[in-house]
């Protein structure tokens, strides 16, 4: 593929590809000054054009392929032929490189330095327009990719149909504080999805996961019965604690049910206890988990 653009018919080719760039926008002299000033690289799929952590300065035009967007280690964009990348390090030689660019499939990039890149602009100063209405525009995608944070806490409560009653006992003592409970019965998980893909649609609106952990179930194992709380409630669990952090994932469990078998990676997470006792005691039983819940949510707040 490089040697399409290379030779006395590859510079024709290379020239057309470069007035395609949007910083060039099919002007013929910036693209021939341009196409005199660039190295061109073949790059194979999974290579790196530009390494998060670099210092490198060169502004990378894409003449034919696909790159990757990866800020740390996680694909945010694409970029294709006709785009450009790099630009950041361009204007701002001081900074490291704040994104890795990797070849997506085989790839000819034509770079240009820094100092050859201002000369052509400073004599055709249209460029810097060109180029500050792209980087304008690329901000404006990546503040896409930050979430705002909610203006008060949202607390997620889980628990199975059988212990629905305990979940919304913990709503209600909370109905009067500064922050929005979401119970899973409240829409949480909509119709045609899975609990599982409905609960993963949340977790980007959520500060705190609280599931109510009980011994629904029993597990036979080495020869002895043990009680356990449901499957799907400790995945929900983990895709909680994955999402929030072990500082933000609570359980709550009856005090009399401390010997519940769990997965070992969930030993140690923060347990709220309420007494045992009847439905009609809820209120009164939940309410020190819920004041400890309090002291948590008023001390961390929003994500």
């Amino acid at each position: 593929m490089l040697s399409r653009f290379t030779g006395e018919q590859g510079r024709r080719r290379l020239e057309e590809a470069l007035r395609e760039q949007s910083v060039v926008a099919h002007d013929a002299q910036v693209a021939s000054e341009v196409a005199g000033s660039v190295t061109l690289k073949r790059y194979e799929p999974g290579e790196a054009v530009i390494t998060q952590g670099n210092t490198d300065t060169d502004l990378c035009l894409i003449l034919a392929g696909v790159v990757g967007v990866e800020i740390n280690g996680r694909e945010v964009a694409r970029r294709r032929a006709g785009q450009h990348v790099g630009e950041m390090g361009m204007i701002d030689p001081s900074v490291k490189r704040s994104a890795t660019i990797r070849a997506i499939e085989e790839t000819v990039v034509a770079s240009i330095d820094e100092p050859a890149f201002t000369a052509i602009a400073d004599r055709h100063p249209v460029v810097w327009r060109r180029l500050s209405v792209d980087l304008g525009k690329r901000l404006r995608e990546r503040g896409e990719l930050v979430k705002p944070s909610n203006e008060r806490p949202v607390v997620f409560i889980g628990s199975t149909v059988e212990r629905l009653p305990v979940a919304r006992a913990i709503q209600a003592a909370c109905q009067h504080d500064p922050w929005t409970t979401r119970l899973w019965t409240d829409g949480v998980f909509g119709a045609g999805q899975t609990p599982i893909e409905s609960l993963a649609a949340q977790l980007h609106s959520l500060d705190f996961g609280l599931l109510v952990v009980t011994a629904d179930d029993v597990v036979e194992s080495r020869g002895s019965r043990n009680p356990m709380p449901r499957d799907n409630v400790v995945f929900e669990f983990g895709l909680l604690m994955g999402a929030l952090g072990r500082d933000r994932t609570f359980m709550v469990r009856l005090r009399d049910e401390r010997d519940i078998k769990l997965p070992s990676d969930l030993l140690g997470v923060k347990a709220l206890e309420i007494v045992p006792g009847s439905e009609a005691d809820l209120p009164s039983r939940v309410a020190p988990a819920v004041n400890e819940l309090r002291s948590i949510v008023s001390r961390l707040r929003c994500r």
